[in-house]
């Protein structure tokens, strides 16, 4: 694995565990500012490793600053539980929106990277829809029959369930998978923990451009990736 994907799987992974660490040695409020410094500290170290950070890291760590802000000003917990739930409903919401519109979001979202028929984006959209609109409500139920020191544990496994969620996708992603635009992520992508991080989050794609945003460098990639599990191997490299 180049060093790129190793940073940016840092920046992804370090958040998380930081705020489960800091909940198990200190105070939930000392753990929501551990939070929201490392959720920083991870979008500077991408910016400066990768220089871009996509948008939808961007919104998460905004919810998590702004989510945080809330509740250490107002000594308040619930907020930046809420803010989580929020952020799982309205992907939930948005999701629903666009196939009202006869909008694939998942398709913009993924491009040429996850290229899959429309048919399999809409069952995609669909999984996700449900996916996120069932954790929406389980972080919602815990917050109200649990205290914010479970929360930091149920999170933290949260995360772990998403994980899960986005890996089964790859077998969607072979079924319907346009051969000719993308690479075979379902062997692939199942044996780089990066690779599967990059579904959920969308900030990994960059470290296949190398720092540049070509499309040949791009198309080079995708084709050393096609081969990697006839390779057996867990990485791609230059």
């Amino acid at each position: 694995m180049n060093l790129t994907a190793v940073v940016v799987a840092i920046a992804e992974i370090g958040p998380i565990l930081a705020f489960f660490i800091a909940g198990q040695v200190t105070e939930f409020f000392t753990a929501v500012l551990v939070l929201m410094l490392a959720s920083i500290l991870a979008s500077i170290l991408s910016w400066v490793r990768v220089r871009h950070i996509p948008w939808l890291p961007i919104i998460s760590t905004l919810f998590v600053v702004v989510g945080g802000a809330v509740t250490l000003f107002f000594h308040e917990p619930d907020a930046i539980i809420i803010a989580d739930t929020i952020y799982y409903a309205l992907g939930a919401a948005l999701l629903y929106l666009g196939l009202l519109r006869h909008t694939l979001l998942l398709k913009h979202l993924f491009q040429a990277v996850f290229a899959i028929t429309d048919a399999g984006l809409r069952i995609l959209t669909w999984r996700w829809i449900i996916f996120l609109s069932l954790a929406a409500g389980a972080n919602e139920t815990v917050r109200i029959i649990a205290t914010p020191e479970f929360w930091v544990d149920y999170r933290f496994v949260k995360i772990i369930i998403v994980l899960l969620f986005a890996t089964y996708q790859f077998t969607l992603a072979r079924r319907y998978r346009i051969s000719s635009e993308s690479t075979d992520w379902g062997a692939c992508a199942l044996n780089s923990l990066p690779m599967i991080w990059f579904l959920n989050h969308s900030r990994l794609q960059y470290t296949a451009y190398d720092h540049t945003n070509t499309y040949q460098n791009y198309r080079y990639v995708s084709r050393r990736l096609s081969h990697c599990s006839r390779r057996n191997r867990h990485h791609f490299s230059q």
